[in-house]
Order: C-alpha cells, then sequence, then structure tokens
C-alpha cells in the first residue's frame, strides 16, 4: 500500500528538560501579562512536544502577534501541518523565509508542506534551496527524494536516498524510506530488495528483542487480545481495508486495542468506536509503547505499517508481545525476525520463491487477504462513455515506472484514438505535468491523447471522476490496491500485470477475489490484448459499469464477516502453535 503520512523536517526550538517547571513558569508569566509572547512560544514548543497539536497552534499563533522572528513563524507552521492546515502552514514558512532568507529550516519545512498540498516540484525547490544552505541536514534529502518521487522521478528519488542514507545511517525512519521507494524501481530485483529489507533490520534492530519474558496465560482456546499499531487510523487508504475488519471481528473469539500514532480526524473518531480499548501513543517513545502493550498483556500484536512513514518498527524489534504479526500496509517483508509472520494469500504471494524472501513466515488466507470497505459518500456508477474508449489510471505518479509509461503508450499505439487519463497528486503543476508529458512523448504517446487531473476536493468527486475512464489501468513496477478497489467499485474493469513479488501481484489477487481473473495478464503482450479487447467490448463494460458493484457487494471482497473470521482462525493457529512452544 502506497505509503503516505510524512513528517516535517523542522527543527523547532526544544522546551529545555525541566518542561514543567518552565511550564508553570510560563503561565505564572500569562497571568501577570496575558499577551507574554515569550511565554506563548514556549508553552506552544511544550504543546507540540507532547502532541497536543491544537493546544499548540493556539499558544504559538498567540506568540506571532508579538514581534514573532522567524523561529516562531516556523514553529506556529509545524504546528499547523501537523493539524492538517497545511496551506496556512505553508503561509507561515513563507514568512518565516521573508524575515530571515536564509534560514535552512524555514525553507525545509516549506518543502514539506509543499508536498502534503500535492506540489512536488515546488516542494523540491525549496528543499534543494534548503539543502544549499545547509548540505548535512540528511532529513531534508530524504524529504527531496520523496518529492522527487512524487513526480515520477524516482531514479532521482533514489540517488537522493542513498545520499541521505549514507549522510544518517542509524536513521532508521529515513532508511525505511528508501526500501518504500525502491518498490517503485523496474530494476530493483526480488532478491536485492528482500536483502535491503535485512540489512535494515541488521542496522536498526540487532539486540533489541533478547528474548523477552511475555507473562501471558499459554491457554490456547482463551479468548485473544489482540492489538493494532498503526499511524494510519485515520483518512488515509489503511482505512478502508482495517476499518470493515475491526467492525466484524467476533468480540467472543478476540479482544482489540488499537494502538494509534499520529493526529487523530474524523476517520479516527469513527474507527475508535469498533475497538475495545483505544491507546492514543504519539506521546509515548518506543520503549514505553513496549511497557504499555505489556501492560495491556496483548497476546497477537499486528503491525500495519511496515517501512511506511510513521512506523513503530523498533517496538517490534524489542518483542512486545508473544505473537508478532505483519498485515495489510507494506507489500514487502518487514526484514524482522522479531515478526514472525506476515498475513497475505496464495496470488499475492505464490508458494515458493516468495517464502525465502521473508524473515516473517507467510500465512496465506485462502480467500484473499484484503477486504474492502468502500467510502460511504461513493456516488452512483455513471453510465459508459460512447466516444473512442478511454483508459486510464489514479496512482501516484511514483508507481509509474519507465516499464509502465512504456507499456501504456505502446497500448495508446494499439487501439487508434484513444486517450488516456491521468489522475494524481501534483499534475495540476505545470512542471510535473510537463515532465510527465515529456515521459510520455519519448515512449511515443502524443501529448494530445493524454489527459491530466490533479487533486479533488473530497472523496465523493474524487470518485466521480472514474466516470472519465472506460478501463483502468495497473502499473506493473508496483500495483495499486486502494485505487483498484475505487475503480471496481465505480464500475469501471482494471486491467493488470501479475508480476514476481507482492507489489506486482496484489492487482492479480484484488481481480480474482472479485471475479475477475481473464483481466489479469500474464506477459505484457497479454496485458495489451487483455486491454485492447476490453476497450472495444462495449457491451461487456456497459454490464459491467451496471452491475459490478452489486457484484462486488455481494462477493468475498467486500464480505467483512468472513474475512474477520479468516483472519481470526489465523490468528488462534498461531496463538496454539506458541502455547504448545510456551508450554
Amino acid at each position: 500500500m502506497p505509503a503516505r503520512r510524512r513528517r516535517l523536517a523542522d527543527r523547532p526550538h526544544a522546551p529545555p528538560r525541566s518542561a514543567g517547571q518552565i511550564e508553570r513558569r510560563c503561565r505564572q508569566a500569562l497571568r501577570r501579562d496575558r499577551a507574554d509572547p515569550a511565554a506563548h512560544h514556549m508553552l506552544g514548543l511544550i504543546a507540540l512536544k507532547r502532541g497536543r497539536i491544537e493546544q499548540a497552534v493556539h499558544h504559538l499563533t498567540q506568540a506571532a502577534t508579538g514581534d514573532g522572528g522567524a523561529a516562531v513563524a516556523c514553529n506556529l507552521g509545524t504546528a499547523l501541518a501537523q493539524a492538517g492546515r497545511f496551506a496556512e502552514a505553508v503561509s507561515e514558512f513563507r514568512r518565516a523565509i521573508t524575515i530571515a532568507p536564509d534560514n535552512a529550516d524555514a525553507h525545509a519545512n516549506l518543502g514539506a508542506g509543499l508536498r502534503a498540498l500535492g506540489r512536488p516540484a515546488a516542494a523540491a525547490a525549496a528543499l534543494t534551496h534548503a539543502l544549499a544552505l545547509a548540505p548535512e541536514m540528511a532529513d531534508v534529502r530524504g524529504n527531496l527524494a520523496g518529492a522527487l518521487a512524487e513526480q515520477g522521478r524516482v531514479g532521482e528519488a533514489l540517488a537522493e536516498y542513498r545520499r541521505a542514507v549514507a549522510a544518517a545511517p542509524a536513521d532508521a525512519r529515513l532508511h525505511s524510506a528508501s526500501l518504500l521507494a525502491l518498490h517503485y524501481d523496474d530494476g530493483t530485483d526480488a532478491d536485492a530488495l528482500y536483502a535491503a529489507h535485512r540489512t535494515w533490520a541488521a542496522r536498526h534492530a540487532a539486540g533489541l528483542g533478547e528474548a523477552p519474558q511475555h507473562r501471558n496465560r499459554p491457554e490456547p482456546e482463551r479468548r485473544l487480545r489482540v492489538g493494532y499499531v498503526s499511524a494510519d487510523l485515520r483518512t488515509h487508504s489503511v482505512a478502508y481495508f482495517i476499518a470493515p475488519l475491526l467492525t466484524a471481528h467476533d468480540r467472543g473469539r478476540v479482544e482489540v486495542t488499537c494502538y494509534a500514532d499520529g493526529v487523530a480526524d474524523a476517520t479516527t473518531a469513527r474507527l475508535r468506536r469498533t475497538a475495545d480499548r483505544w491507546r492514543a501513543v504519539t506521546e509515548l517513545d518506543d520503549d514505553g509503547l513496549v511497557a504499555l502493550i505489556r501492560r495491556d498483556r496483548i497476546d497477537i500484536l499486528v503491525d500495519l505499517a511496515g517501512h511506511t512513514a510513521g512506523n513503530r518498527l523498533a517496538v517490534f524489534a524489542r518483542r512486545a508481545a508473544p505473537v508478532q504479526v505483519s498485515y495489510l500496509g507494506y507489500p514487502d517483508t518487514t526484514g524482522l525476525a522479531a515478526i514472525g509472520h506476515r498475513i497475505t494469500d496464495p496470488i499475492a504471494d505464490p508458494p515458493g520463491a516468495a517464502d525465502g524472501r521473508h524473515a516473517e513466515a507467510l500465512v496465506r488466507l485462502p480467500g484473499g487477504f484484503l477486504c474492502y470497505g468502500p467510502a460511504a459518500d461513493a456516488p452512483l456508477p455513471a453510465p459508459p462513455c460512447d466516444d473512442a474508449p478511454v483508459f486510464g489510471s489514479f496512482n501516484a505518479l511514483a508507481k509509474l515506472s519507465e516499464a509502465t509509461v512504456a507499456l501504456w503508450a505502446r497500448l495508446l499505439g494499439a487501439v487508434p484514438g484513444a486517450r488516456l487519463v491521468l489522475k494524481a497528486a501534483g499534475l495540476d503543476e505545470a512542471e510535473t505535468k510537463a515532465h510527465t508529458v515529456a515521459r510520455f512523448a519519448a515512449a511515443g504517446a502524443a501529448p494530445e491523447r493524454l489527459t491530466f487531473l490533479g487533486r479533488t476536493p473530497d472523496s465523493a468527486d474524487h470518485l466521480a471522476r472514474y466516470a472519465d475512464i472506460d478501463v483502468a489501468l495497473d502499473p506493473v513496477a508496483y500495483a495499486g490496491t486502494t485505487t483498484t478497489c475505487e475503480a471496481l467499485w465505480m464500475g469501471v474493469p482494471v486491467v493488470t500485470l501479475a508480476g514476481d513479488r507482492h507489489c506486482r501481484r496484489v492487482g492479480a489477487s484484488l481481480l480474482s477475489t472479485a471475479g475477475l481473473g481473464d483481466l489479469v495478464a500474464a506477459d505484457e503482450n497479454a496485458y495489451v490484448a487483455i486491454a485492447a479487447r476490453l476497450a472495444g467490448d462495449c457491451e461487456r463494460r456497459t454490464a459491467l459499469r451496471q452491475g459490478l458493484r452489486e457484484r462486488l457487494a455481494k462477493g468475498p471482497l467486500t464480505d467483512a464477516a468472513a474475512a474477520a473470521r479468516a483472519l481470526e482462525d489465523a490468528y488462534r493457529e498461531l496463538w496454539r502453535r506458541w502455547c504448545r512452544e510456551a508450554g
């Protein structure tokens, strides 16, 4: 799954270690002068450090009304960004630059804010400026790599990640980001990808989990305590797949605790109601989170992040629970031997080579490893177009590898008059659009056959844009997941190529679960043939547009009860195995 939350490369002036004493003094100062900017600034920093974002915004806004300098503007921008108010944050970072043009942190934070607004080219320019002022900032170089990937410039992104990781070899999160980016690259083979993950584990997890003594009762048939750890229990792709399972879990079989990192939103509030216990853990460091999980006596601890942003893999490296599982949020091994198992299925990870490329033992659910929960505000599928066929992809530009661009250009050549609609963050930015046009032109696709759509204001409008396309195309280096499910829900068939690893086979898994296995291609020739044939088959496309949603609603891809039972059965077998070994 695509990754997604990013941390700003900020360096706010941290409050002193005796934060409690400083906080008391600041509040005394405010009793004397309610507008004291220095007191508001320090209280804002303390709140920011503690994850109390709205409180931080309040105090830093008050501080900025005084004669606040670049540091106040930067810190207010950071708080606004963490509250999801990115446009306001960018304004504050620009104000900081006006005050102090050579402030590298201000340029770095501006770049991160522009990335969050879906403006990767502008972000790359700001981040490049920051590095010109302070070349040693490895985290900023990592952010630049992310901005380059978001423009589809994956080769350049990987080069920047290599420089960043070399400059900060102890930075586990930066190293994780580089692993995620490797999946976008056509040229990274599966064995090299596995070796890269094992290198991460050797560097960042060695010695963290020395055989802890868990006090969980080894009773194989008792109700299990299951814990889910994620930074994405919010409006995020992960929520579409974990929400139906949380709702459908049999509370007679499992007790569910969610360990939620990051800023909460409306989706968080909805998910919170589906858990037996909810732990907001943003303020906890890794050792503190491990201690909490052990106090909660979690039996099965499930990582929903892998190497995506905001992960807490260091908690799993410390063996916080007796049975640890990787699931859903990452298309590969974590590289951690401390995570004993990874949930997948026989199509996404066929038995054989995949087993040797995982530090975890693969647990294959026979009915597919994903359960999709469609957006409640999804509009009804629109009637199919009568004009020339339109192909489309709503995947991130980072997934449009060179092989993908070449294949789609070849398909346009095989279907005269067909067009290709691309929708992604960054495509309403002139520089990113021009770069994309140039890539397709180099592959033989004329610009007039391409249509670009950028971000849309909400989920309903995003889904409504599927009315513009007849056949959705899955990228080949890193297939879509949420985008594939969205297309199917909107009545649009998807063509995918089954590759040699999970991130290139998840489309095959989804389409097979949806009963559309004939749209899975074994090679590029078959991909072009399937897509061209479907584009010319108006009768079938009309039938799919009219009936695909009902088919999905009644089928296994959205059957939350069945998916939850299969997952619970897998947890139970893993628990029985642990009990036998512990006994």
